[in-house]
């Protein structure tokens, strides 16, 4: 009896050869437990180790399907990293079967830019999509800013529609209103999903859904859990998934704020009312990005690693449903983030006005088809998750990267074969003014520079453009020259942006999507 609940919870896949066995006898009993502490309040989650069942299944044919699930948020030392903090046991467990590239970085340290990075093969300054894309006029309020569209000067460049074009059905799931029409990611596409829209429906309807598709109500009515919802209604009652597929998932759960459904909150803390306080929103992101400090930042990591925690078991269960069905083994499956997030260190909340490591390094690894290369771990800083654009395209059969892709194909050994990466953070000057006006101690003057960094491997070197002027702010010598020409270079390729705008009035899902997300009040 007690295996087949819990099966019924994770999924035969999931559960798979341990549900028959004493030992996961065991732990169901030490998970129901654990689960109904958590709904008291006490400070448990689900302890189940995680396993990808294997079935009969016919191998499949090239070219393989492809599934790109990006962890929106997630730190780099969170998931794929260290085991023992038991923070991401389902991702740990692809791992087994995947390339692990442990020293990956983004090219940009949130969401916009280094989604379409992901999505172009090009740097933020090639591609546009930054916060110099907001800037102008200089007098928008953040509603004016917010309601701005952003769109390739040539959509045809992103990664769905070039997979289209090979035949790929494509479907994508977002669950964070950067990652939207509205900036130009629809395009290739033939559903596109904005998770934000789809809540209202998905919680009237809830109790209607299958009972295979829903595990608890507070679990599936978090962000991942409507993602899987929505997923599973698409894949089996509406319209399937068409080989070869490109699957694009976006979960946005370790975004701020951090409060993960009960059986995940209190599995790293027992300061009940601060998590409590976090669920209803207390603070403004905004405001504490600027400077504001209404607690000490530290208590903010054991609820950001719950919401990981969160994740990763909505990642393993999109994986175990991949797995049942034979889709699997001969996959292309690649997991990163687009960036990660400060906690505290030196100060710094969030993921604004910075290029640190915090922000920069994430995880990525790739199951290959056929689960080539399982278990090997790449130490190499230079690899990005720009890569994946190159590398999902090669695995698809597509010739070349694409007009001025600076991407690798990590697969045909492009790890080691770049010499420097950049990374940029852009500003906005009406945006800037709106840190402002949320704390009035936050100086304007001081972040309208451009940050930039380029790593070799020797390191990271940090450069700030000031009015054209490029200025090395980290130490001297003769590896920072040398970046410096990288730089400089790079720069000079540059030109006019490629990019349009255009002004479109705010909807109200996407109001309320961005006020929770905090970037607007």
């Amino acid at each position: 009896m007690v295996d087949d609940i819990l099966a019924g919870i994770f999924g035969e896949a999931v559960f798979g050869r341990l549900g028959r066995s004493r030992r996961a006898q065991l732990l169901a009993r030490r998970f129901f437990g654990l689960l109904a502490l958590a709904a008291a309040g006490g400070c448990a989650r689900p302890q189940l180790e995680p396993e990808i069942a294997r079935h009969a299944h016919p191998r499949r044919a090239i070219p393989p399907n492809v599934v790109l699930i990006v962890l929106d948020t997630a730190r780099a030392d969170r998931v794929l990293a260290d085991a023992s903090r038991f923070t991401s046991p389902y991702l740990d467990r692809l791992a087994r079967d995947a390339v692990v590239y442990a020293g990956a970085h983004a090219v940009a340290p949130w969401t916009l830019p280094s989604h379409m990075s992901m999505f172009t093969g090009l740097l933020p300054g090639q591609h546009g999509a930054s916060w110099g894309a907001f800037a102008e006029p200089a007098d928008m309020d953040l509603g004016e800013i917010l309601a701005q569209r952003f769109s390739l000067a040539d959509p045809s460049i992103l990664l769905a529609e070039r997979l289209r074009t090979l035949g790929y059905s494509t479907v994508a799931f977002s669950s964070n209103a950067w990652v939207s029409r509205r900036c130009g990611f629809a395009a290739g596409f033939d559903h596109f999903y904005e998770m934000w829209r789809e809540r209202d429906r998905l919680e009237r309807r809830y109790a209607a859904l299958p009972r295979a598709f829903r595990s608890s109500q507070a679990i599936d009515l978090g962000d991942a859990g409507l993602v899987l919802l929505r997923f599973r209604e698409h894949a089996e009652l509406e319209h399937g998934l068409r080989e070869p597929f490109f699957l694009f998932v976006n979960l946005i759960d370790p975004h701020y704020p951090y409060s993960p459904p009960r059986p995940w909150r209190y599995a790293h803390t027992n300061d009940t009312r601060f998590a409590e306080a976090m669920a209803r929103v207390e603070w403004d992101e905004m405001q504490m990005v600027a400077g504001w400090r209404p607690f000490d930042l530290a208590r903010l990591a054991p609820l950001y690693d719950a919401e990981i925690g969160y994740v990763d078991w909505a990642a393993g269960r999109l994986l175990a449903w991949l797995a049942d069905r034979g889709y699997y083994d001969e996959s292309l499956i690649a997991v990163t983030s687009d960036h990660g997030e400060h906690l505290g260190e030196r100060g710094l909340f969030s993921h604004q006005l910075s290029v640190a490591e915090e922000l920069l390094r994430v995880p990525l690894a790739i199951k290959y088809p056929g689960n080539g290369g399982a278990g090997t771990v790449v130490a190499d800083p230079l690899v990005s998750n720009l890569d994946l654009y190159r590398t999902l395209l090669a695995a698809a059969g597509a010739g070349g990267g694409g007009p001025a892709t600076l991407s690798l194909d990590l697969a045909a050994g492009g790890a080691g074969a770049r010499s420097h990466l950049v990374a940029e953070y852009d500003y906005s000057t009406p945006y800037l003014r709106q840190y402002r006006k949320r704390f009035a101690a936050f100086p304007v003057a001081e972040h309208q520079v451009v940050r930039r960094v380029v790593y070799d491997r020797a390191g990271r070197h940090e450069f700030h453009e000031r009015g054209g002027a490029v200025a090395l702010v980290s130490a001297p010598g003769a590896a920072a020259a040398a970046a410096e020409g990288v730089l400089r270079a790079y720069l000079a390729t540059l030109g006019e942006r490629r990019r349009e705008r255009r002004d479109e009035a705010l909807d109200r899902e996407t109001l309320e999507r961005l006020r929770a997300l905090g970037y607007i009040d």
